[in-house]
């Protein structure tokens, strides 16, 4: 009779054991055998209800650690992130201009043929025609020189420049002698280059990811972190868009970073970046020559 009465504690606990991991049958055999075998039926009800407290439990425990680990997270990025990022109404290329009147940034400051220059938007040089406003010593010619490279300029606007990109990231309009750059660091963007000197950046994010200021800002912090002087941010027009523009000079490696952050309509935040060691060089104009289309 003993032996009869474990076997029968055993078998019930079965009938628990399947109410806990399948609850809903565990509920269906309770009410099948609450009058023919109440025992049984006792079990599986208790399996039910042992999983029915074991989840509400551990739903409210996942709630609590979501709500922590979010919080958390929030109070990081506001702590990390200044919520409040100013922009001024000077843009990158006219702040450079502006110091230069009084400051010599660039050697253009020492030529008395500097105005003669700055009419020409692509290089006065004749025999460096890919060039954007280099050495202006080079420009002290007599007047019938200057005349023959004002003429050589206007077919270099034309015929010495390409048009590079992609749909997915858009296209701007470089000299002839630029081409691909890969950086190892940043193979999910589009770069080009000359010489490896100056660097223009391609890239772009679907605008429910992040939206351009809030790109901006995102990169006027990262600029600071990593030891950028005089970061700035400005709002700016960039074709028919309206951009936010960071901008700051990297000491150590002498080089000027400008960013654009903007949102067109082909619903994604589009990033454009130029850099290089001259401040007041015309490639920064490049991303001026920005659109979807090729």
């Amino acid at each position: 009779m003993e032996e009869e009465k474990v076997v029968k504690k055993e078998s019930n606990f079965v009938w628990g054991i399947l109410g806990f991991f399948i609850p809903l049958a565990g509920l269906i055999l309770f009410f099948v055998w609450k009058k023919d075998k109440p025992q049984r039926a006792k079990a599986a009800i208790i399996g039910f209800i042992i999983y029915i407290i074991f989840a509400v439990v551990f739903t409210l425990f996942a709630a609590i650690i979501i709500a922590i680990v979010t919080v958390t997270a929030g109070s990081l990025e506001s702590t990390s992130k200044p919520s409040d990022y100013s922009y001024t109404s000077l843009n990158y290329y006219d702040s450079k201009k502006t110091n230069n009147n009084s400051t010599s940034v660039s050697t253009n400051t020492t030529n008395t043929n500097t105005n003669t220059i700055n009419t020409n938007t692509i290089s006065t040089n004749t025999t460096n025609t890919n060039t954007i406003n280099t050495n202006t010593t080079k420009t002290n010619t007599t007047s019938t020189n200057t005349t023959s490279t004002n003429t050589t300029n206007t077919n270099t606007t034309s015929t010495n420049t390409q048009r590079v990109g992609d749909d997915k990231f858009g296209y701007i309009t470089v000299p002839s002698n630029w081409y691909r750059f890969i950086d190892p660091d940043a193979t999910s963007t589009l770069q080009y280059s000359y010489a490896n000197v100056y660097i223009v950046t391609l890239y772009a994010r679907d605008k429910s990811e992040v939206s351009a200021r809030g790109y901006a800002a995102s990169t006027m912090y990262n600029m600071k972190q990593e030891g950028a002087e005089n970061v700035t941010g400005a709002t700016v027009t960039l074709g028919k868009y309206t951009a936010y523009q960071v901008y700051g000079y990297y000491r150590s490696e002498n080089l000027w970073l400008v960013c654009w952050h903007f949102e067109a309509e082909d619903g994604k935040t589009h990033y454009i970046s130029m850099e290089g060691p001259d401040a007041s060089s015309e490639y920064f104009k490049i991303p001026e020559t920005f659109s979807l289309k090729k």
